[in-house]
């Protein structure tokens, strides 16, 4: 038994389709995940890392908890970050958005640059999503994403998101992901002034920092 769903594409979807609407007839009982599948039988263009993040996460038939790392250049999107860790399971989704601001110690502040060691970066990230599913067992989805390179005034350098079923543990686990990358996470920050310095930053936090007594 069949049925005719009607499939909107929309920005970049709609561009590497080619149309903005179309009618398909698949199986009356159908996953999310099997749909998209069908999809992109007909659009093959349409597979892309980003999308296949996206179907898993949203994949009816395979509501696991997940965890969602990314180091990147490209600019970072709130929406899609939460958009991760939504679940239906789930009444909390707490977000840290970490932005570039202006000005520093008196200082005008024209950008920030980042710069990690992405393999060591990635697994310091998986040991603090590890603990915290060990301090928060309730916590369902957990995303952290990072980015590199120049990040513009009011722009996003990190943005983290995590659901749970009831706030306080997403909350408290938000805070906690937060200040342990700043502590452990090898990743560095450049300032950018404008008046054409700049200086490279290391967080408070960072235990490398305490053990050289700075």
């Amino acid at each position: 038994m069949t049925c005719e769903v009607v499939v909107l594409y929309f920005a970049k979807s709609s561009e590497l389709t080619g149309v903005r609407s179309e009618t398909i007839h698949v199986p009356s009982e159908i996953t999310s995940q099997l749909l998209w599948e069908e999809i992109l039988r007909f659009h093959p263009r349409c597979r892309t890392p980003e999308s296949e993040l996206q179907m898993f996460a949203m994949d009816e038939s395979d509501n696991d908890p997940c965890d969602f790392i990314k180091i990147t250049p490209d600019k970072l999107s709130t929406d899609e970050v939460s958009q991760l860790v939504v679940s239906p399971d789930c009444g909390a989704v707490s977000i840290f958005i970490g932005t570039t601001r202006n000005i520093f110690e008196g200082k005008k502040v024209a950008c920030l640059e980042y710069e990690a060691y992405t393999p060591m970066a990635e697994m310091e990230l998986k040991k603090i999503l590890a603990d915290i599913r060990q301090k928060w067992v309730s916590v369902k989805h957990i995303a952290v994403y990072h980015r590199l390179g120049l990040v513009p005034i009011t722009e996003a350098s990190v943005i983290i998101a995590i659901s749970s079923p009831h706030r306080n543990d997403s909350l408290d686990a938000v805070k906690y992901c937060i200040n342990t990358l700043k502590a452990t996470v090898p990743i560095w920050k450049k300032e950018v002034y404008e008046e054409e310095s700049y200086t490279w930053k290391e967080n408070k936090e960072c235990f490398w920092r305490k053990q050289d007594g700075l």
